[in-house]
């Protein structure tokens, strides 16, 4: 029988030294080590801004918070607002929609994918749809060309929880 390691590290003194260096900093959240990975996690996504929080569960809160009081009133949600989400995902996903007074609609995922079914999703908006949080399980990405499409033309927007599947690609 072969045995097979549910986990090993990955790390080696790059890692160490990282960590070192925060630690004889005294600053373990929003230091100068924080400032320039947010920096570079931008960079190597392609994106203006970055912002490190604690946790998925954190960014997913802030998330929500930030398109509740957004100036931007094409982007605002509300109470009452219809968003559908995966059946399958965890309880981070859904905890801040309920804590916004969000109605959450739930579309059962594709066994293959473990991500939402866009067949059942393409049938369940309907004109009180707000916004599709997207999970993307377990490392596995979900269709976002055919998502675009099953929203093309709708006042309906696309929110992705991307905790488990950065730089993943289809």
């Amino acid at each position: 029988m072969t045995n097979y390691s549910l986990a090993s590290s990955t790390w080696d003194d790059k890692e160490y030294s990282a960590i070192q260096r925060v630690i004889d900093s005294d600053m373990f959240t929003m230091g100068k080590e924080v400032a320039q990975y947010e920096k570079d996690f931008a960079k190597f996504f392609g994106s203006k801004y970055a912002l490190m929080v604690s946790s998925g569960s954190t960014a997913n809160l802030l998330m929500i918070a930030s398109l509740f009081f957004t100036k931007n009133e094409s982007l605002k949600l509300k109470r009452g607002d219809e968003i559908i989400v995966p059946a399958v995902s965890w309880s981070t996903t859904y905890f801040p929609l309920q804590q916004y007074g969000l109605k959450v609609k739930f579309v059962d995922i594709d066994l293959n994918t473990l991500n939402m079914d866009l067949d059942k999703l393409e049938a369940a908006i309907t004109e009180n749809t707000r916004a599709i949080l997207s999970v993307n399980l377990l490392g596995n990405p979900n269709d976002f060309n055919r998502m675009k499409e099953i929203v093309t033309g709708r006042d309906i927007f696309i929110l992705e929880d991307n905790c488990e599947s950065m730089g993943a690609t289809i």
